[in-house]
């Protein structure tokens, strides 16, 4: 295993760094049943949709391209993006080229990978241009496909819907190496974008397919925080200026905070909502977890190992797992309490843990409820404990940029935080998940 350098070289990792490397990409599948699937030869992979498979697929086609560099003539260029690659060699005949083919199948079959090469040609369709070898260029699309643009009237930010036109425009112009070659491809992007509901007028820009590197000037990085709240185009106000306003207000020059908050480190970008086939899979997908659940009722699934149905603390469903749950605590002498918790686990083990709170004095201050009944204990006033299940959640998986399950308690402490009785803390919804923890190195 290399790793790359800006000099040119590489260094060699320690056996630490490669087991390291290894264990992460360890990964296991696990279906509704909670059966698990992983590779019959190892649990090494990178899975569909992890958080790094883009890192990863960028290293390793770094590697490949300085294997790839060892087995090219020195008058040759390759490179590769994604699982496309592009190779030039000048000057060669054809058995130098054979040669060069075997090569490269015996190199990707050793790394466990499969590759197709197409035959030598004065031109190659390389992702959307077509390159010829007399140096000229044009847009490249296959002819099954049909092009589709965002449509002007969709429910985008207009900073998008509006720039569209141009973008395509200046797409085609940079792929395009003449304007007669532009001049040929324009007619049908201009109807692909009078479907979406633009009128487009399809200018070339000669500069645009001209590779230019501007000047590298040593700039100061800044931290930004970013507030991209959802756009809709039924909304009238106009969320980004009111949110910059109120920046000023609260945070002027004189405030001690002003250095952090302000409008140079706090920007604004909108964000759009789901499309209706986003919605419609997620509304099906939440259908079949509903019907799933009543399954497993019918089939008489264990809910409660208690001795007693009597004793059990939620009335035959202690052994539920992943819920949000409500302990409502009254005194003697008439007040009463809430507090809100949740658990990934059962609430049996959560309850069981409560429970053990209550008895031990080093585990006082456990929680807010346990503190509370503490206290009681020292002022001799005897109490009660009621609980209940709010809601269920799901449970955190890895690669989601949230936790439904935290998310759902956190909700519930801010629609009762302004009842007096709440025990919990309003800082507790600035609380980090504690279920992506288990997931670290």
């Amino acid at each position: 295993v290399v790793s790359t350098q800006s000099t040119g070289g590489h260094t060699e990792l320690s056996q630490e760094d490669i087991r390291l490397i290894k264990h992460s990409r360890k990964s296991l599948l696990f279906d509704p049943k909670g059966e698990a699937w992983h590779r019959k030869d190892s649990l090494f992979d990178v899975t569909m949709g992890a958080p790094d498979g883009a890192e990863v697929c960028e290293l390793v086609g770094v590697y490949l391209l300085y294997k790839i560099r060892e087995i090219l003539p020195d008058d040759s260029d390759c490179g590769l993006y994604r699982d496309d690659g592009l190779v030039i060699m000048r000057h060669s005949n054809g058995p130098t080229i054979e040669r060069t083919r075997k090569s490269l199948f015996r190199l990707f079959r050793n790394e466990g990978l499969k590759i197709t090469v197409s035959s030598p040609s004065d031109s190659v369709d390389f992702l959307d241009v077509t390159f010829r070898s007399d140096g000229s260029f044009r847009p490249y699309r296959k002819a099954e496909k049909v092009t589709h643009y965002i449509h002007k009237q969709s429910d985008h930010p207009p900073a998008i819907t509006k720039n569209i036109p141009d973008m395509i425009s200046r797409r085609v112009s940079s792929i395009s190496s003449s304007y007669e070659v532009f001049d040929a491809a324009k007619p049908y992007y201009e109807d692909a974008l009078r479907r979406s509901g633009y009128e487009p007028n399809m200018s070339y820009n000669e500069d645009a397919s001209k590779t230019q590197r501007s000047a590298t000037y040593r700039k100061r990085k800044r931290k930004i925080l970013w507030f991209n709240p959802p756009f809709s185009s039924i909304v009238d106000t106009n969320i980004s200026r009111n949110f910059l306003s109120l920046v000023d207000k609260h945070f002027p020059r004189t405030n001690n905070l002003h250095k952090i908050l302000n409008r140079n480190t706090i920007k604004v970008s909108y964000s759009c909502m789901p499309n209706l086939g986003t919605i419609i899979k997620s509304r099906n997908k939440y259908l079949l977890q509903q019907h799933q659940r009543e399954q497993e009722r019918q089939q008489n699934i264990r809910h409660c190992n208690c001795r007693s149905k009597d004793t059990c603390p939620l009335e035959g469903e202690c052994l539920k797992t992943s819920v949000v749950y409500l302990a409502k605590l009254k005194v003697k002498d008439g007040s009463e309490h809430h507090y809100i918790g949740m658990t990934e686990g059962t609430f049996k083990a959560r309850f069981n843990s409560h429970n053990s709170s209550f008895r031990h004095q080093h585990r006082r201050g456990e929680t807010k409820l346990s503190e509370k009944v503490w206290s009681l204990k020292d002022q001799g006033l005897s109490h009660n404990i009621k609980w209940s299940i709010m809601r269920r959640g799901q449970l955190y998986k890895v690669g989601r940029n949230s936790c439904d399950l935290c998310t759902s308690e956190k909700l519930e402490i801010l629609i009762n935080s302004s009842d007096p009785r709440l025990l919990n803390s309003r800082t507790e919804i600035l609380a980090k998940c504690r279920h992506k923890r288990k997931f670290l190195l």
